[in-house]
């Protein structure tokens, strides 16, 4: 049965969620990872790695369908339970950068930016440290230096990620993408478009020549280049890019997701420059339905 092996029950049904949750089926996924928690529970006590662990995927869920009280909540009780395994420096780092996460969802960019310096120390201890983990952390980073206005602390973290994991599995690898959109974002904060512009092509034309666009950093650079486009006039085109990451963002997230509401905030912004006002009340109607707390 399953249970022989509770390990591989575990993979299973976190990839089985992922898989619901990137079809917008979050209440189906979220029955999954209860159930799994349930199960690891009353096999290995509700202190256990195997709980914390399912309780950090649930937290990531909550995350990613906009519940961000839900997130919390779960992150917080998998932080304080992975605290009482020292040794366990990769758990420690996943329930850190969790909480971190979830601060820089929430705008505490103070307490983010300790969280994700923490998480960083614990991998960077870690004789073979996790290095997707260790990646998103560091553009996660970047993101609360770019938040704060710290321009050059952002580029000099970003290229020093560049100079070391990134290099080494290539140019062609996806999480290229990802600094290329954190990257875009700095120089366009800085009001430098032109090279913003420059490294959001390059992001698209890394995920579309690798047949990638079906994972969510395509979109977010579609919305940032149309953001872009909006600032400096080319309304047109800035529509364009907004709709194609709407439409990509109702058929992988569903059109109750957090995503969905962020590509509509896009869309109502560039009706309001257009003057379109009958549309715009439309999207923002639909916006504020997806946003109320449930």
């Amino acid at each position: 049965s399953a249970l022989d092996d509770p390990e591989a029950l575990a993979e299973v049904v976190q990839i089985y969620a992922q898989m619901l949750r990137e079809n917008g089926l979050y209440e189906e996924g979220e029955a999954a990872l209860k159930d799994l928690l349930e199960t690891e529970t009353s096999l290995f006590g509700d202190n256990s790695i195997a709980v914390i662990k399912t309780m950090g995927q649930l937290g990531v869920h909550y995350l990613e369908w906009g519940l961000l009280q839900n997130a919390m909540d779960f992150f917080v009780r998998a932080h304080q339970l992975a605290r009482q395994f020292e040794n366990e420096l990769q758990l420690l780092a996943e329930t850190t950068n969790n909480m971190a996460t979830i601060h820089l969802r929430l705008g505490n960019f103070q307490e983010a930016e300790n969280l994700f310096a923490n998480a960083l120390q614990l991998l960077e201890e870690m004789d073979t440290p996790d290095n997707d983990l260790y990646i998103s952390t560091v553009n996660n980073l970047s993101i609360v230096y770019r938040e704060t206005m710290r321009f050059r602390e952002s580029i000099e973290l970003l290229e020093s990620l560049k100079a070391g994991l990134l290099d080494a599995l290539g140019e062609g690898h996806p999480q290229f993408a990802t600094f290329y959109a954190n990257l875009g974002s700095v120089y366009m904060l800085m009001g430098n478009y032109k090279t913003a512009e420059g490294y959001y092509q390059k992001g698209l034309g890394l995920l579309k020549s690798s047949n990638l666009t079906n994972i969510n950093i395509y979109p977010v650079l579609l919305i940032n280049l149309g953001r872009l486009y909006m600032d400096t006039g080319d309304l047109e085109a800035a529509e364009s890019l907004i709709l194609e990451a709407l439409e990509i963002r109702k058929r992988t997230h569903g059109p109750q997701s957090f995503d969905y509401a962020e590509s509509l905030v896009a869309l109502s912004q560039l009706y309001l420059l257009t003057n379109r006002h009958a549309e715009n009340l439309t999207i923002l109607g639909e916006t504020l339905a997806l946003l109320e707390p449930t």
